[in-house]
Order: C-alpha cells, then structure tokens, then sequence
C-alpha cells in the first residue's frame, strides 16, 4: 500500500493556528473511520524539517475522490 500527502503545514504556523499534529491526524481518522477504513492503517503523521505531512492511504484518497 502506498501513501499520499493529502495535507501539510509548517508546525510553527500551525501552532500559531492554535492546531496540532494531534489534531490533524485525528481529523482524518475520523474520515478514516466515516469510509469504513482502519484509521491505524490509513493515516499516518510524520514531522520533516519542521513540516508536518499527513499521509493517507491510496486506498482513503480513491475512497475521498469518489473513485
């Protein structure tokens, strides 16, 4: 299973937003979980050089685009 970036943001800006990696990850587990899918397996965060990535399943970005 491969993975796609469905959304990033420098941390500091999100911060400044008052959001959080946290936050992000539990947005999309609950889309996650809205198309019947694990949420463990299909959304993953990871910080890069002050980034913050999130990453969904291929399979969750078909499920988003109606595909």
């Amino acid at each position: 299973m491969g993975w796609v970036v469905a959304e990033s943001y420098p941390v500091e800006e999100m911060e400044k937003e008052g959001v959080s990696p946290e936050w992000l990850r539990g947005k999309w587990e609950n889309v996650a979980e809205d198309m019947a899918l694990i949420p463990e397996t299909n959304v993953r965060v990871e910080i890069r050089n002050g980034v913050c990535f999130l990453e969904v399943s291929e399979e969750l970005m078909a499920c988003m685009r109606g595909m």
